[in-house]
């Protein structure tokens, strides 16, 4: 098997072998270098002070025969800060007290959960392929030179972003009994391929059986001390892919992981959730910026903050005719009048695996159309956010009950508001309705509080992840991962009732 090159701690950097079930792995030690000279390419004109510095990934030439999950050894643990005598492998000085409370284990599951899903990437559907989508810790392919912090990221690789940055995470134990939370790195996401569209689809109610049982078996302390309310796994799909009821008149949608009895208590990070299930939780879409330095960061901000807008509003999307309900259409047919809207129609362009153009259009933008695609949420209402874009929702499932943790309560305070029923049974026509209500000030008023949730939306490149909010590679700024894994250890400690 090949060795996966990863950057794991802020004063060095190692590249581990991965390991398989059983065995024993080999730690060899390498170079990461880091490349400091890269702008972003041909499509964002920056000066010599928006000159970007990103870590350059080290990436898989024969992707095939080749994974990227993270696992590491047993060697590779006893690295780990909670396994020294002294603490200077944390940055700044900090010490164990410092985890107090955010302590997360991460179980160590069969390759068959996780590792062996990426190494099928191309054989557990017929008609897709995802090999090019998890190599850079899931990030995908480097766009505009190997330097970029920009990816040809698929949202679907969620779980494998997750996965690597926690192995990176500060308060990460060896210890079950010394956890506050425990993950579950199960690729559900992409395990459910083949109980959706392949071979097993007939018995797609039996995902995470598997699962539950080597718990049982292996972790029986920690999965049953607290019936699961202090676990948390991760999925880059949205809920509905996970909560299909058997009935007489057949089965609905997807697979049945969610109903398993035994995981009724696990919380389950998805890209959306069902908005009465409380042990859901949305948390964002990865888009395809990727920072890694807290200079880079800030240079984006800038960028969003210094970029012209010539466009009022614009709509990146693909049209939903079969759909009797869907405003898109009619959105579109808006925008196509407008001298003042921008359409990107997504049924030509590859928007997805294509984020530089949409991204261009969406940095000239002042309000980004945002509406129900085939469910309520849409990895582009992270992209314009990422561009400073005001996204207009028309569904409050869109976002405002889905990623609470991550978003301001004060949905005003960054997005607007239409209801869907407005466009189509009242016909309101959606620039006039913007321009009547907001003027130039109160336009500056939402762009700026934008641009300070940027960081908290985004899944970045930083060699360390802090457990407590401390200084790190981007000085202290909580991204996406940081936020979910400290609301989901505040939450696990509220719902625990039992402990022994």
């Amino acid at each position: 098997m090949m060795a996966l090159r990863v950057k794991f701690s802020s004063s060095s950097s190692r590249k581990f072998l991965l390991s398989s079930e059983g065995g024993a792995s080999l730690l060899l030690s390498c170079c990461i270098f880091f490349c400091m000279s890269a702008s972003f390419g041909t499509y964002w004109a920056f000066s010599s002070s928006y000159r970007l510095h990103p870590i350059k990934f080290l990436t898989f030439p024969e992707r095939h025969k080749s994974s990227s999950a993270f696992l590491v050894t047993d060697r590779d643990r006893a690295r780990h800060p909670f396994n020294r005598g002294d603490h200077q492998e944390f940055p700044d000085g900090q010490d164990l007290d410092s985890c107090e409370g955010r302590r997360v284990f991460m179980y160590e599951l069969p390759r068959r959960f996780n590792l062996e899903v990426l190494e099928k990437c191309d054989k557990m559907v017929s008609w897709l392929t995802f090999c090019d989508h998890f190599i850079n810790h899931g990030f995908g392919k480097a766009l505009a030179g190997a330097n970029s912090s920009w990816y040809a990221t698929d949202p679907y690789m969620l779980e494998v972003i997750f996965h690597e940055r926690m192995h990176r995470y500060r308060c990460l134990v060896n210890s079950p009994r010394e956890a506050d939370a425990f993950f579950i790195p199960y690729y559900a996401g992409l395990d459910a391929l083949r109980f959706l569209y392949g071979a097993d689809n007939l018995n797609r109610h039996e995902q995470g059986v598997d699962l539950v049982e080597f718990l049982e078996a292996n972790y029986s302390w920690s999965w049953t001390r607290n019936l699961g309310h202090d676990h948390f796994m991760v999925t880059g799909r949205t809920a509905w892919d996970f909560a299909s009821y058997r009935g007489k008149s057949g089965s609905s949608w997807g697979t049945s992981l969610r109903l398993l009895k035994q995981m009724e208590n696990v919380t389950t990070l998805v890209m959306e959730r069902r908005p009465w299930d409380r042990t859901e939780q949305a948390i964002p879409y990865p888009t395809s910026f990727h920072p890694a330095t807290k200079s880079e960061l800030q240079a984006w901000i800038e960028r969003v903050k210094a970029s012209p807008r010539a466009n009022f509003m614009s709509f990146a999307g693909a049209p939903r005719p079969q759909q009797n309900e869907s405003i898109r259409g009619i959105l579109f047919e808006q925008c196509r009048k407008s001298r003042s809207c921008e359409a990107v129609n997504c049924s030509k362009l590859r928007c997805a695996h294509n984020p530089l153009p949409i991204a261009e259009k969406l940095l000239s933008s002042i309000f980004c159309l945002q509406p129900q695609g085939d469910t309520s949420t849409r990895r582009s209402s992270f992209d314009s956010l990422v561009c400073g874009c005001i996204p207009v929702f028309f569904h409050a499932d869109s976002a405002y009950t889905q990623y609470t943790w991550h978003l301001p309560r004060e949905r005003e305070s960054y997005s607007v508001f239409i209801p869907e029923e407005d466009i189509r049974r009242d016909g309101l026509e959606v620039e006039e309705f913007l321009r009547s209500k907001f003027s130039s000030q109160r336009i500056g008023e939402l762009q700026r509080n934008i641009r300070k949730i940027i960081p908290r939306l985004l899944y970045t490149g930083k060699p360390w992840s802090s457990g407590d909010g401390g200084r790190d590679s981007l000085d202290g700024e909580d991204d996406a991962f940081d936020v979910s894994v400290k609301e989901m250890v505040e939450k696990s400690q509220r719902t625990q009732f039992s402990s022994t």
